[in-house]
């Protein structure tokens, strides 16, 4: 009996060793497609935004033996002349994302939407969603990775007029995992 015990306690943590991550999730939230289809966009990317809902996720997930979705807000982005309102969509997004990790614990984690091409409002979009959202960042270290990501860049490389890089104190002494 104990042998059995002690082997059931070994394959469960093998199990949890080699859980499975999708690490590229969109969560078409019905804020954000309401957003999209306002701005007439919701056909930016040659396919209309697919149906979402958090427990149709977690039940595909489950199927799939998937134990954790990383979020990420879908294409197209929410910046359509407007800065301030493309912080405001970044925001609200990024809210629903963290309410979805605490609602469904160990099932969502988030890599945070930033509001570009402002990027004075990213990086306080960044700061708040890495600090008091607990964005994950391991997400930010694989999303620029991914070919989602590589495609995204390539398509608003014409963006950036200038680059300047100040000297500046790095967060990460401030951020809670």
């Amino acid at each position: 009996m104990r042998k059995g015990i002690i082997l059931l306690a070994i394959l469960s943590a093998l199990s949890s060793a080699f859980a499975q991550v999708d690490m590229h999730c969109h969560a078409v939230t019905d804020a954000y497609r309401s957003f999209i289809t306002d701005h007439g966009a919701a056909l930016d990317e040659g396919l209309p935004l697919p149906q979402w809902s958090a427990e149709a996720q977690v039940a595909f997930m489950d199927a799939a033996g998937i134990e954790v979705a990383m979020l990420t807000m879908p294409a197209p982005q929410p910046y359509f002349g407007n800065e301030a309102e493309a912080a405001a969509a970044c925001c609200k997004y990024n809210n629903a994302c963290a309410d979805l990790s605490v609602h469904y614990p160990g099932r969502f984690r988030f890599c945070a939407a930033l509001p570009l091409p402002d990027v004075e409002a990213a990086i306080r979009e960044a700061v708040y969603a890495l600090d008091t959202l607990h964005a994950d960042k391991e997400a930010y270290e694989h999303h620029p990775q991914t070919p989602h990501f590589k495609n995204y860049k390539e398509r608003t490389a014409n963006m950036v007029k200038s680059l300047r890089l100040p000297d500046t104190s790095p967060v990460a002494g401030r951020l809670k995992y």
